[in-house]
């Protein structure tokens, strides 16, 4: 099997049945996994790869072909971005050592202050 990486190449994006939109890159594949050392590999190929690689291979993950459908909890795109941003930046928070993993916000916590944010708004 002769699989060709291509290494930090223009990220297309498509949409799942949901309206989704997904990049099409190793990041989202089926076929990543991660290895004992926590480094992104490619299962068919066993090479590691980063956010942007790609090749001909790729298929969308089944977490994000579900991504919007009634059995998920996650239904509003707005919260996703909300989580995403609070994410990144306890993220970069946790890599400083200004907070700890367990002052970070829970999933509940994050909900309510979703929904706090909402309301204030209208």
């Amino acid at each position: 099997m002769d699989i060709t990486i291509k290494r930090n190449k223009k990220v297309n994006s498509l949409r799942n049945a949901q309206g989704f939109k997904v990049k099409r890159c190793c990041l989202s594949c089926t076929h990543k996994f991660y290895d004992s050392r926590g480094q992104r590999r490619c299962d068919l190929c066993r090479l590691h790869v980063g956010t942007k690689d790609g090749c001909d291979r790729w298929e969308m993950h089944a977490v994000l072909k579900q991504a919007g459908l009634r059995p998920g909890k996650v239904k509003r795109k707005d919260y996703l971005r909300f989580v995403q941003k609070i994410r990144s930046e306890e993220k970069v928070l946790l890599e400083q050592s200004q907070i700890t993993l367990k002052e970070c916000k829970t999933a509940e916590q994050l909900r309510t202050e979703f929904g706090k944010e909402i309301y204030e708004i209208h």
